[in-house]
């Protein structure tokens, strides 16, 4: 009899599981996608605050303009509107004023506006001085001018009136010379200038003291002169 093949038990055949038609996605690091994000927002938060800043350091700069402005130009106590001899000594006491308005603005600015602002004020104070220095030195300028005119002029009175009297005439003279000397040495005037100005004064004298005698001596004067 032929022999019939048994199973002994149940067989189990372990197979691997067909994955096709699948595919595997990476799912995103949820902590890198906050990150990401929170560093866009920093920059555009840091990039609106650099704006501000400059918008408002522009704004301190404005303000600070029109102070100079008014400290130049009100029609009732600017700097340019001294002449003369109020003029002299003020544009340190502008500037100071000026300085003060800067540390006013600067203080209500926050630290990060600061340094901005500060540094177009120190341009602007660079301008304001030289402003201000030009127009001190030219009404120091025309205040000398003018005091030293009006002592000629004194002087060459005075010594007219004392033409009769030759050493107090000369003393008048001498006088006068000095401060013709004094004035030019101080303002660079040439040795010619001085000459010119002392020949100058000696013509105003003479011309004073003949105005004078033939004023007090009129008959005499037209008899000279055959009238």
């Amino acid at each position: 009899m032929p022999t019939v093949p048994t199973v002994a038990g149940r067989q189990v055949e372990s197979r691997g599981v067909s994955t096709q038609g699948f595919q595997a996605f990476d799912q995103p690091n949820t902590s890198d996608a906050l990150l990401s994000t929170g560093s866009q927002a920093l920059d555009v938060f840091g990039q609106a605050k650099q704006r501000a800043d400059v918008a408002m350091a522009q704004d301190a700069s404005l303000q600070l303009t029109q102070t100079a402005s008014d400290l130049m130009t009100n029609p009732q106590n600017g700097l340019l509107n001294l002449q003369g001899k109020n003029a002299l000594g003020k544009g340190q006491e502008y500037t100071q004023l000026f300085d003060a308005k800067t540390q006013e603005l600067a203080m209500q600015l926050p630290e990060s506006a600061r340094q901005g602002f500060m540094q177009q004020a120190q341009q602007q104070r660079i301008q304001f001085t030289s402003q201000a220095g030009r127009h001190e030195i030219g009404q120091l300028n025309a205040y000398e001018e003018g005091q030293f005119q009006a002592t000629l002029t004194t002087g060459a009175k005075t010594a007219s009136a004392m033409y009769g009297d030759n050493a107090n005439y000369v003393l008048a003279n001498q006088q006068a010379f000095q401060q013709i000397e004094s004035f030019g040495a101080a303002h660079g005037w040439s040795p010619e200038q001085i000459q010119a100005k002392k020949v100058e004064f000696k013509e105003k004298v003479a011309d004073g003291a003949l105005s004078q005698w033939s004023a007090n001596n009129a008959i005499g004067f037209i008899q000279s002169n055959g009238e």
